[in-house]
């Protein structure tokens, strides 16, 4: 059996063909690695994939949605059970269920990290199944997550399991230096009176100092299957380099095309795909997803997701007003969209606070 092994912060990784977990899926492998004792009673056996590959371990826990095999050296291997053989699935349905999910850890119950003075993260959970993380909310169709640094991430999920990769939420506050002939970040020094770590998110506003004395207010808004994302920014008087102020929506590549595939036969594997663009004048246009595009400029109102990107879940984004803050369609140019794409906000004035000048998604 081939292993790839990897080491990132510190903590061993271990993916197997068609075993260990990909880079990409929603569910990450992360956690303590070479520390691990043998559970009671359970002895070590032969793991098997659903391409055949093998791996000797014992059944250590579950975590996440995940299958946790300790191996004879104490490291471990995250697996996903529909990975494995029937066999390796029955066996864990009758020997190692998963718990319930009434039994899992609560965030709640976590100890808290708070942020001291002057530092550019927000308070956030130290452990537990969302570590790391300010504020979650929790729906049938998908997870959001606030992220310390101030970024939400939105997990689609059908029947209570995450599909795809997560889009993102954030925003760019950035300089173009005259002398440097490029575009600087603006960081932000410091979150000003952040909010509490909670489980039960509904509205978050984040006010945020940057460097040049700049303040921002981001504000994301939870309700039923939508969520609304805005914010401002504010220079002060006599600024030398005034700053940019650009909020994103970004849906991230989560189609894998099998490697050494014709033209015609890529075509075929991503036609049941498309985006779909409803400019701003009415109009509609749709794009392949296995079609390379120049660019997608032009003011839109909404955008749709078509095809099963997400499973059955039906991804919508558009603009709460038109008029005043349109939708920005942008791809990488020449890439397809099954490569990813993301949508801006053009707003008449980075420095309006108005509500109506947001992002909406939906997930249905």
């Amino acid at each position: 059996m081939n292993e790839l092994s990897r080491v990132c912060c510190g903590t061993v990784f271990f993916l197997c063909a068609g075993l260990g977990v990909p880079a990409s899926g929603a569910e990450p492998a992360t956690g303590e690695e070479a520390t691990l004792e043998e559970p009671a009673g359970e002895p070590a056996r032969t793991w098997t994939s659903l391409k055949g590959v093998t791996i000797e371990g014992t059944f250590a826990r579950w975590e996440r949605g995940l299958v946790v095999l300790l191996k004879g050296d104490g490291k471990s291997v995250r697996i996903r059970p529909s990975a494995l053989s029937p066999e390796d699935q029955a066996w864990l349905k009758e020997n190692a269920p998963p718990p319930a999910a009434s039994s899992a850890p609560k965030a709640d119950d976590a100890p808290i990290i708070v942020s001291a003075v002057g530092t550019n993260f927000l308070p956030h959970y130290a452990s537990g199944p969302w570590a790391n993380m300010n504020a979650v909310y929790e729906h049938p169709n998908f997870d959001a997550v606030l992220e310390k640094n101030g970024q939400l991430k939105i997990f689609p999920k059908v029947n209570g399991k995450r599909v795809g990769n997560p889009m993102s939420m954030y925003v760019n506050r950035s300089y173009y230096d005259k002398k440097k002939r490029r575009s600087v970040s603006r960081r932000v020094l410091e979150f000003e009176s952040p909010p509490a770590p909670t489980m039960r998110a509904r509205e978050i506003v984040l006010n945020a100092r940057l460097e040049d004395d700049v303040v921002t207010q981001i504000n994301y808004e939870f309700k039923d299957n939508t969520i609304a994302f805005g914010g401002h920014c504010i220079d002060p008087k006599k600024i030398r380099y005034p700053t940019s102020y650009e909020i994103w929506l970004s849906v991230p590549q989560s189609i894998t095309v099998p490697k050494g595939l014709k033209r015609l036969e890529r075509r075929r594997f991503l036609s049941p795909y498309k985006l779909q663009i409803r400019r701003a004048n009415g109009d509609k246009d749709e794009y392949p997803f296995w079609m390379p595009i120049e660019n997608l400029s032009g003011r839109a109102r909404d955008a749709r997701i078509l095809g099963p990107l997400y499973g059955e879940r039906k991804v919508k984004v558009r603009a709460k007003s038109v008029k005043r803050a349109p939708l920005g369609p942008w791809i990488y140019p020449w890439f397809s969209p099954w490569q990813g794409f993301r949508f801006s906000l053009s707003k008449e004035s980075e420095r309006s606070k108005s509500k109506t000048q947001r992002i909406i998604l939906e997930i249905e």
